[in-house]
């Protein structure tokens, strides 16, 4: 098709008789040549698009290209509400058009998501989704304003700390932790606005490394590290744990998490940080002899399993590793003194 077009230029005729247009005299200067080049490949660009596709193409490539748009698995994880549920209000009830890509596959747009996100919220607290479906916009950012239950006004705040952090509203986000922390505390604003967040938006794993986020983080990070600080020291357990991350580990949301949970179980916690090497990790043992070292290593760094493996030979049996954020099924060989934990059986695997 492009060469065809090409052949197909037409050559028209300027004001002075026996010159042609650049695009057909012989290129033997060079910037000629690339103008004449750039000029060809504009206009085959321009009659694809606009014979061939028209506009429904172009708009569908921009939203692909440009727009930051979700996924009807991301829509299901911010809602908690399974695909096929969405999938009938779409078809059923017409609550939401979602826009369809190239391949012919959902996707919604932040304010989309928004809307969802309340209708799931009231849907939860006992309204049918066949009469949201009837109510305006008013009526609904009404109802859900007129939320009583304390559950509900908890994912109220999730959903909002969700929508401002892909929308970049940094005043906003910090400003819903500061009034969840107010409202519960920094205890159970960690545990029930915090953790939920970040399973729902999966920042656990790092799955989506995106500079968006990275506002989001710090804000969390400190609240976290708020909360470590708030709690009060205690080792009546007589246990003794070492945290770290490995090298080439920087993301250390769920490390500090497990702080804030360890010393809240009144456990003795050594914090050594991110991207440090096993000889580091060494030399604290030697000193400090804790009873547990617990890390967190990525699906694509799982080669560390190997190295870490060979390092807990060197070591009496009573040192125990665990590790988190991890798929247990995919190591093969079962490591001596090594575990694969849910961070949610950090604690039931040290008082164990």
């Amino acid at each position: 098709m492009r060469k065809a077009f090409l052949h197909f230029l037409p050559l028209v005729e300027m004001d002075e008789p026996g010159i042609m247009p650049f695009w057909t005299v012989s290129c033997n200067n060079s910037l000629l040549y690339v103008v004449r080049r750039i000029t060809q490949t504009w206009f085959t660009c321009w009659f694809f698009l606009k014979i061939r596709w028209k506009n429904k193409f172009v708009g569908k490539l921009v939203k692909d290209l440009f727009m930051k748009l979700f996924s009807i698995a991301d829509v299901a994880n911010f809602s908690s509400v399974k695909a096929h549920t969405l999938r009938v209000w779409e078809n059923r009830f017409t609550v939401i058009k979602p826009y369809r890509s190239l391949g012919n596959v959902r996707n919604y747009t932040l304010e989309e998501v928004d809307y969802l996100l309340k209708l799931t919220l009231l849907n939860k607290a006992g309204i049918k989704i066949s009469r949201l479906a009837a109510m305006g916009n008013s009526a609904i950012e009404k109802a859900v304003l007129s939320l009583v239950h304390e559950e509900d006004k908890q994912c109220l705040e999730i959903n909002k700390l969700i929508i401002s952090m892909y929308s970049m509203d940094i005043e906003e986000f910090d400003q819903v932790l500061d009034n969840c922390q107010q409202a519960w505390g920094i205890d159970r604003t960690i545990k029930e606005i915090i953790i939920p967040f970040l399973e729902k938006t999966e920042l656990f794993s790092c799955k989506h490394c995106d500079s968006v986020i990275d506002f989001a983080v710090t804000s969390i990070r400190k609240k976290l590290i708020f909360g470590i600080e708030k709690v009060i020291p205690s080792t009546k357990k007589g246990i003794s744990v070492l945290l770290f991350l490995t090298e080439g580990d920087h993301f250390d949301l769920l490390l500090l998490y497990f702080n804030y949970l360890i010393k809240s179980n009144g456990i003795k916690v050594m914090y050594m940080g991110t991207n440090i090497s096993l000889e580091k990790v060494r030399s604290v043992v030697q000193i400090k002899q804790p009873d547990y070292l617990i890390t967190c290593i990525s699906q694509k760094r799982n080669t560390k399993v190997r190295e870490m493996k060979d390092f807990l030979h060197q070591w009496p049996s009573k040192l125990m590793m665990l590790v988190a954020g991890f798929k247990e099924e995919q190591i093969k060989e079962q490591i001596k003194n090594f575990r694969f934990i849910h961070y949610r059986d950090l604690s039931a695997s040290l008082l164990s």
